[in-house]
């Protein structure tokens, strides 16, 4: 197995829409579409169309959405024997989406929130093992910490919370948005210069953080440099 990712699934409803709605404002949207999402969906999605043999542990719920998700994890070649089906709703996630790329959602986290780390089997020769803040943090640090030396960790910390001193420091890769940037360094008002919130966050541990843009793409500080 060379990728495994633990995360949420969810059924994800995405709105095109000319901007994001303000406080007690209707927004007319021009569509709308019904997609297997999730942070740790997409990845082993994404990480299955690369080529590499991937495989998703996670949780969703006895109904029609959770079997639609199902479907389309085969669809995408990715192995779903750690995916369990749990009593509860499967996630969802709704978002609104600009013509700009810009977007906000709001997520419903159904039986992902009652992931359980015992119920995941880190499989011998694992190469890749993904995280995101969408499963609850004991999970995520408890197979952190059984991930054998060489693995390469990568933590989408999204959405954002208060991540373990730990968890951070056996982080190779964090990725995070300019807003979770903000809320992870304390940055006010809002948004912080990305290249220094991205310095920040390494001072926490990880070897090389992420943090991605929206429109304008992303930045990356490793040891070796920032690069956009």
């Amino acid at each position: 197995m060379q990728v495994l990712v633990a995360g949420a699934l969810h059924l994800d409803i995405i709105v095109d829409a000319p901007h994001l709605p303000r406080r007690d404002e209707t927004v007319t949207g021009s569509a709308v579409a019904y997609r297997m999402g999730g942070k740790g969906g997409n990845q082993a999605v994404a990480a299955a169309r690369m080529g590499a043999v991937t495989a998703m542990a996670g949780r969703v719920g006895r109904d029609g959405f959770g079997a639609r998700i199902l479907e389309a994890l085969d669809a995408a070649g990715v192995d779903r024997s750690r995916v369990v089906a749990g009593d509860g709703p499967t996630g969802i996630s709704v978002a609104i989406v600009e013509a700009t790329g810009e977007y906000g959602a709001v997520i419903v986290s159904g039986v992902n929130g009652t992931v359980r780390a015992d119920d995941i089997e880190l499989p011998a020769g694992l190469r890749v093992l993904m995280l995101q803040n969408e499963i609850p943090e004991a999970v995520n640090l408890a197979l952190a910490r059984r991930a054998a030396p060489g693995t390469l960790l990568v933590l989408n910390a999204a959405p954002a919370r208060p991540v373990a001193r730990e968890l951070l420091a056996r982080t190779d890769v964090l990725v995070v948005n300019r807003i979770e940037a903000a809320q992870m360094t304390g940055a006010a008002p809002a948004l912080p210069d990305p290249a220094a919130a991205a310095r920040l966050l390494r001072g926490l541990g990880p070897k090389a953080v992420i943090v991605t843009l929206g429109a304008d793409g992303l930045l990356a500080a490793t040891p070796d440099g920032m690069f956009t």
